[in-house]
Parts: C-alpha cells; structure tokens; sequence
C-alpha cells in the first residue's frame, strides 16, 4: 500500500506492515501461566524504541478454551484486556436447576445431555456461557468442551418472571460424544462445569467413567 494518513492526521508513512499476530498465527502456549487473572498488553518496538501499550479493541471480545483441567478465558472490553486462568472444577452453586436427561458411553466417546442453570447466571443465548464435561480422579482433572444445546428449556426455571434461561442446556457437539482416548487409564469421576461472567459452577453427574 502507499503511504497515507490512514492512523494519524500528522504522520504520513506506510502503514502496511503496522499489524501484529502470534508466530504463524498458531497462538502462545499459556500452559505454564499459574491460575490468576492477568492484564494483556502490547510491546512494540521499532528503531531502537520500546513502548508497553494496553490490549484494547473497538469492539468487544470475549473466547474461552479448555486445556487439561483448567480454562482459558480472554475478553477484550473498552481500553483493557484480560486473561482468566482457572481451574475446570468450581463450587455448586447456592441455587441451581440441573438435570442429566441423557448419557452413554461407546468405546472412547461419552455423552452427557442436560439442563443446567444457576439463578443469577442468565442464558439467553448459545453463547452467554460454556459448559464442560470434567472428569476427575485425585489431582488428575480433564475438561472436555460441551456446547449450549440448541433446542430451547424453561426460560424461567426459577420463577424470577425477568430473567431468560432458555439456553442453559448442555450435549456433546451434534450428540456425538467427547473423545477421552487421551485420557490416561482409570476411573474418573464425571461432572458438568458451567463458565459463565468469570464464574466456574460444578455439579456431579452422578457418573463415573
């Protein structure tokens, strides 16, 4: 591209290569980072200059992942951005509605199918929170990603008559199952977690695998 104004009304230069991703877009292996909430910045640098710069979008954003037994989440809002690292197991919440409709287990997939919603945690959509599948044994802990289920529940369960929890269902993606051929030998113990406004909510299943 030519040189323009495009970023600053007082400095004219080319601004193509001004942009910035992770080596070959694979993304940073956060792994090692202890569980915490940290604050994301920026370090650019270029002719000998350093600067330290916040994370910042102009329009929300907000992912979570799993690995191993704890969750990633990154949410970029406003002129900050902030990484949440914890652990895939919580607390039961005070107040909860949670079922297990379905479940079943074939060779190294399991399924887990449900209702859970906890007052206070509104589920309006598919993505207003993340469910996991978490399977634990002593210090062992694995989360495997559930999603929203797409056929709507109660929107009321707890007769609050303001808030929508329609959304708060879990399944394994198109009821396929979750793969724990990964998982190294044993006897695990089954839980559904629910992450949702930097809240992680466990309940057992009742299940064992």
């Amino acid at each position: 591209s030519w040189p323009s104004f495009k970023y600053f009304e007082e400095a004219y230069c080319n601004y193509r290569l001004g942009k910035f991703s992770t080596p070959r877009k694979q993304g940073l292996d956060l792994a090692p980072l202890p569980a915490g909430t940290y604050e994301v910045r920026l370090l650019p640098s270029a002719d000998g200059r350093r600067l330290e710069l916040p994370g910042k979008s102009e329009r929300p954003l907000r992912t979570e992942a799993q690995h191993g037994g704890r969750l990633f989440r990154f949410r970029c809002s406003g002129g900050r951005a902030v990484l949440d690292v914890r652990p895939g197991l919580g607390e039961r919440p005070r107040e909860v509605v949670f079922t297990l409709d379905r479940s079943w287990a074939r060779g190294h997939l399991v399924h887990v199918e449900g209702g859970f919603a906890v007052r206070g945690a509104v589920m309006p959509d598919a993505a207003a929170g993340n469910y996991y599948l978490v399977l634990h044994s002593g210090d062992r802990v694995h989360a495997l990603p559930l999603v929203a289920a797409a056929v709507k529940g109660p929107a009321d369960p707890f007769g609050e008559a303001f808030s929508d929890y329609s959304y708060a269902r879990f399944r394994t993606r198109q009821r396929a199952g979750a793969d724990v051929s990964q998982l190294p030998p044993g006897v695990y113990q089954a839980s559904v977690s629910f992450s949702a406004a930097g809240v992680v909510h466990t309940v057992s299943a009742g299940k064992t695998v």
